[in-house]
């Protein structure tokens, strides 16, 4: 629960529950085979498992029988075994095996469908298809699948108190990029570099084949003692994965080569609190850029980041904000983010 009255009005103004989506609960090298973990997500606690044949599945942690935690339980073949009583869940949630009789009752535990790729663990939250499926899955990068690009890091920074529409409406501001962002700061740290500014040209759209996309780019180049640098730009390209909560950057220096960054949010508390997000970065390069130049590219980012963070963790909603010719299609953006939420109608 929010902490103090100015958390308690700062998440009144924000939607409320959990969106639908994709959330990153685990990185892959978290679980090993046969280990099952208990994580807090979304509002729940979870019991995440990896079947000792290497399939992830994420139950609802409580036992049906007495309530006891699934994640204190072991791992036994492709099923989780309660602590407490020794009752057997397969990793569908349903009721496989009681000890002490022949044939259990009909019982199951909700589960939440899982997807794993390039190191990342997602779980579903929201409806279904008739067959169970999610209406879709993360998109992803083909070119990880080859040998040419390489895992070259993660951060995982502290929670942040923020919502997600914060992240999502952020990439629509243009006008904060010119003003907060054209800075020049030290990659990791929050020192600025003297002399030097960035100047950003940004764009926003909507993927008309796939609703649940939203695209943004930012091209960016440095501004030393009022020269403009063409030749330093970079160009970034970042699609929005459902609520934001995963943003896929596409990050490219011309002539040198190209970094790409999974950012994640995942709401960590209850439904009525959804100021607590835990947010990871996973970033991998061509194999030909140098380790340095990825360091540098990945921590310029983050620490632009860290700059949106400071006034996100301060400010509240405005369902009707007073706007001005040169904002962004804010209003544009808020729509396709209300579909991630079809019970909310501001």
């Amino acid at each position: 629960m929010p902490s103090t009255p100015h958390e308690r009005r700062r998440a009144a103004s924000y939607p409320s529950g959990h969106p639908s989506g994709w959330f990153h609960l685990l990185d892959s090298v978290d679980l090993a085979p046969g280990q099952v973990l208990a994580v807090e997500a979304l509002g729940q606690d979870l019991a995440v498992f990896r079947t000792r044949s290497g399939r992830v599945h994420a139950l609802h942690a409580r036992c049906a029988h007495l309530g006891a935690s699934l994640a204190g339980g072991r791992v036994e073949g492709d099923t989780l075994v309660c602590p407490f009583h020794g009752w057997c869940y397969d990793g569908a949630g349903m009721l496989q095996h009681v000890p002490v009789q022949d044939h259990p009752p009909r019982a199951r535990v909700p589960c939440l469908p899982v997807f794993e790729r390039y190191g990342l663990i997602f779980v579903w939250n929201g409806p279904t298809q008739p067959d169970g499926q999610p209406p879709y899955q993360p998109a992803y990068w083909p070119e990880l699948e080859g040998g040419d690009w390489v895992l070259r890091g993660r951060h995982r920074p502290r929670d942040i108190r923020t919502h997600l529409l914060e992240f999502a409406e952020n990439s629509v501001d243009a006008q904060h990029f010119a003003f907060l962002h054209s800075p020049m700061m030290v990659p990791w740290s929050r020192r600025t570099v003297p002399g030097v500014r960035l100047r950003h040209s940004s764009t926003w759209a909507l993927d008309e084949a796939r609703p649940h996309l939203a695209h943004f780019t930012d091209d960016a180049h440095l501004v030393v003692l009022g020269r403009d640098l063409p030749r330093t730009g970079a160009h970034a390209h970042a699609t929005l994965v459902g609520p934001a909560s995963l943003v896929m950057f596409e990050i490219t220096m011309p002539e040198l080569g190209s970094v790409r960054i999974a950012q994640t949010h995942t709401p960590v508390h209850e439904a009525d609190a959804p100021l607590a997000l835990r947010v990871r970065f996973t970033w991998w390069a061509e194999r030909r850029l140098p380790r340095a130049l990825v360091w540098y590219i990945v921590g310029a980012w983050v620490t632009q980041w860290w700059s949106d963070v400071e006034v996100w963790e301060a400010k509240v909603h405005h369902p009707q904000p007073l706007l001005v010719e040169a904002d962004g299609p804010v209003y544009s953006l808020r729509r396709w983010f209300r579909q991630f939420y079809p019970e909310v109608s501001s």
